[in-house]
């Protein structure tokens, strides 16, 4: 989230039927919590929520009893509300994440309110720290799934963030709010600098989504202006505005009906799996550095808990078995095109840029066909002597290339033999 977002949420609040005081309240406590340092992520983090909140009980908002507390959970867990918001998915109802999100603002909100350091309305709560406990390692996202819903997707954009979701493991508002310039490939795959609750980071990536990517950059509608927001819209009335979490659900919804995925797929398991891929290989430090979590995090610990990575050893150690070398993560990596060099979809059989076919076997044999026209055409050609021709006649196939590229950079360094051989070639295409 930016400050753009922020205003947006604020805005909508002022719009909204609540009473001036509870709009009066919710302003000031996110005037108090950004003087405290929280980010602007963060405000709005509880911005929305409490609009949420005080809509499902406007009478007794500003002085709630426990029993609306549980009115308003209970509310949520159903999913009987009167209008979809961040992490309300298409069943219907709330993900376990979005309902402990709900009781954490609730807890930062009423204390800082009744001035009170555990008001009676909320001492009940007890905040669950380990959700994704109930995310099995079945119920992660597979490779073949992710290319499954990728390759139903309609447009560049939706496929290179999709894949960036999986790749990445990114909060899908860190996703939204990179800008051109914050993406940067190099011969590894990319880095993101992303900026999200827990401040700003670099983000390593090297999987499938760097061709997607890619792809994405040289059709973005702003690719020239480095503020421009990378994940942007790409229709005519919302050419390069930022895209909002709803478009993202569309699109999603939209891909996993279309590539025939009946299960419950939502953005952040894809982050939940790749923390459960990254912390069956990776230690503490760096996986936290990797996913935004606070240095000794009980996030890590849970991953590190469900990848089952030091229960193995430990178990296997202690029956004298010794690990050998840990085999690097097996995913998935993008292909080189041979003639343009960009990576590309190991699935593609096209180069998404120049065309050039990917399969080595048929590669090999375009570019053996592509050798002998050059060939062809400069056997028949008026422009070169007969002495070179004989030359190239007699030259052994496997170096032949190289004496065509040097009759063709002759060709082309003489103005006067470049256009009649242009010439020859026009004619020839007649």
């Amino acid at each position: 989230m930016d400050q753009e977002d922020l205003d947006k949420e604020l805005l909508r609040l002022e719009k909204t039927d609540l009473n001036d005081e509870i709009k009066v309240k919710i302003r000031g406590f996110i005037d108090d919590i950004r003087l405290a340092g929280l980010s602007v992520n963060r405000q709005y983090f509880y911005a929305i929520r409490l609009r949420q909140i005080a809509s499902l009980i406007p009478d007794s908002f500003l002085n709630p009893s426990e029993a609306d507390i549980k009115r308003v959970l209970s509310r949520l867990l159903s999913g009987k509300i009167g209008r979809r918001v961040k992490g309300h998915n298409h069943s219907g109802t709330y993900s376990e994440w979005e309902i402990e999100n709900y009781k954490s603002t609730m807890k930062k909100f009423y204390p800082w309110l009744l001035k009170e350091q555990n008001p009676s309305c909320i001492s009940w709560i007890k905040a669950n720290n380990h959700p994704n406990r109930n995310v099995k390692p079945e119920n992660m996202i597979t490779e073949e799934e992710v290319h499954k819903l990728v390759g139903a997707l309609n447009n560049a954009r939706d496929k290179a963030f999709v894949y960036a979701l999986y790749d990445s493991g990114c909060r899908i508002g860190e996703l939204l709010t990179l800008r051109n310039k914050d993406i940067e490939f190099d011969e590894y795959g990319a880095i993101l600098s992303v900026t999200g609750k827990t401040g700003y980071r670099r983000v390593r990536i090297v999987g499938n989504s760097i061709a997607y990517l890619r792809e994405w950059q040289n059709a973005h509608p702003l690719r020239d202006d480095p503020n421009a927001w990378f994940f942007c819209g790409i229709e005519t009335e919302n050419r390069g505005k930022k895209l909002e979490h709803a478009n993202v659900y569309k699109f999603l919804r939209k891909g996993l009906k279309d590539a025939k995925i009946e299960r419950r797929i939502y953005p952040h398991l894809f982050r939940h799996t790749r923390a459960t891929i990254l912390a069956s290989k990776v230690t503490e430090a760096p996986l936290e550095a990797q996913m935004g979590w606070v240095h000794g995090s009980r996030m890590t610990q849970t991953y590190v808990h469900l990848s089952g990575r030091d229960q193995d050893r430990a178990i296997l150690k202690a029956y004298g078995i010794e690990l050998k070398d840990e085999k690097p993560i097996e995913e998935q990596k993008p292909v080189v095109c041979p003639r343009c060099k960009e990576p590309n979809d190991p699935k593609a059989r096209f180069c998404w840029k120049c065309g050039m076919i990917l399969d080595k076997t048929l590669t090999e044999q375009k570019l053996k066909e592509e050798a002998k026209q050059i060939e062809d055409t400069i056997m028949k050609s008026k422009v070169v002597d007969t002495p070179t021709k004989q030359i190239i006649k007699t030259f052994p196939d496997d170096f032949k290339d190289l004496i065509l590229e040097t009759v063709l950079k002759q060709i082309v360094e003489n103005p006067e033999l470049k256009e009649k051989f242009q010439k020859e070639l026009s004619e020839k295409g007649k």
